[in-house]
């Protein structure tokens, strides 16, 4: 039995794909805080979609499918927003919450899987040591702390942005790459995951990259007009001035206006800052700078070389080839 248990411990994690479950932890639901358009949701056990709105409770196993000029924010677990843009269809496969015996959260876990279309994620750096989060794809998955990033799955095939720190992506293979903020890896149809490059390169190149650098700032413009994921003000100014600086860097000639958005939302009535002028007049200054800055220089996009800056350290949970949930299981 010594040696036939480790065994049958590695074959638990192979099958499922996913490590024995941390002390404490138990099946949470992620909370709707913005639609805009039609989204409408099947949950497991069930044939029939349900139209989503805000407020709603979404658990774990669910299929979420969005309209033509559709969008909605999802908070899967305190800190992290999934924003599914238009025409997307992704499952929350996995959602859970570990606490200690006080109660204490000692580790928060999502994993969305993106089948089609567009999702970008925001994910408070102030957890990080709690925060386990990845977007599945059919090329791999891509895991994170606490940063911004954008995932997209098209007839083109599968692209994924660091707006903001960086992401650790693996494919089925187990290849890994770390895609540092202002870096894309992009997997063509048929083909395998490919190096980071310059995201500023291939925005130029490709109109549909550029357009996902729009939605990414217009992601964290309308998280930070609305105050929604319970980011701190030091998060929010952190993510919002990073995934700014790389916008501008990847297409300077709207850096001018990433800025007012921005800015704008920072000033707005509903924001983390409102009541606090001096610290909405400060993050406002390090979005400002952060965009002249990206006009500036491209920082590591402009080396082309990907794992220039220390990466930060991947997830622990594994999630390399977990079964797909079934919205009806």
């Amino acid at each position: 039995m010594k040696m036939f248990f480790p065994k049958l411990l590695a074959v638990v994690v192979l099958i499922t794909g996913y490590s024995l479950a941390a002390a404490g932890e138990s099946a949470a639901d992620a909370t709707v805080l913005k639609v805009n358009g039609s989204v409408k949701a099947t949950f497991p056990g069930q044939s029939e979609s349900v139209v989503l709105k805000v407020g709603d409770h979404v658990p774990q196993g669910a299929l979420i499918t969005t309209g033509t000029s559709s969008q909605v924010f999802i908070q899967v677990f305190s800190g992290a927003v999934s924003t599914l843009g238009p025409s997307t269809t992704a499952s929350l496969e996995k959602l859970s919450v570990a606490k200690a015996d006080d109660g204490v959260i000692t580790q928060q876990t999502a994993v969305v899987d993106l089948q089609s279309g567009n999702l970008i994620s925001t994910i408070d750096p102030a957890k990080r040591s709690i925060n386990n989060y990845a977007v599945r794809t059919p090329k791999g998955v891509a895991a994170a702390r606490g940063t911004s990033y954008s995932v997209s799955v098209t007839a083109n095939g599968v692209a994924i942005a660091a707006t903001a720190d960086s992401v650790t992506f693996t494919s089925p293979l187990g290849v890994t790459y770390t895609i540092q903020a202002g870096m894309i890896s992009i997997t063509p149809p048929g083909g395998t995951a490919q190096a980071p490059v310059p995201l500023a390169s291939a925005a130029a190149s490709d109109p549909a990259i550029a357009h996902l650098v729009n939605d990414a700032v217009a992601a964290i413009t309308t998280i930070v007009e609305n105050n929604l994921g319970g980011l701190s003000a030091e998060s929010t100014s952190t993510l919002a001035s990073q995934i700014v600086a790389v916008a501008s860097a990847a297409n300077p000639s709207q850096a001018a206006t990433y800025t007012a958005e921005v800015t704008g939302a920072i000033n707005s009535s509903n924001s983390v800052f409102a009541g606090n002028a001096g610290a909405a007049a400060s993050a406002s200054s390090a979005v400002s700078n952060a965009s002249a800055a990206g006009v500036a220089t491209t920082g590591p996009a402009s080396t082309g070389t990907p794992g220039t800056t220390t990466p930060v350290p991947a997830p622990v949970i594994n999630v390399i080839n977990p079964p797909v949930v079934s919205p009806s299981s």
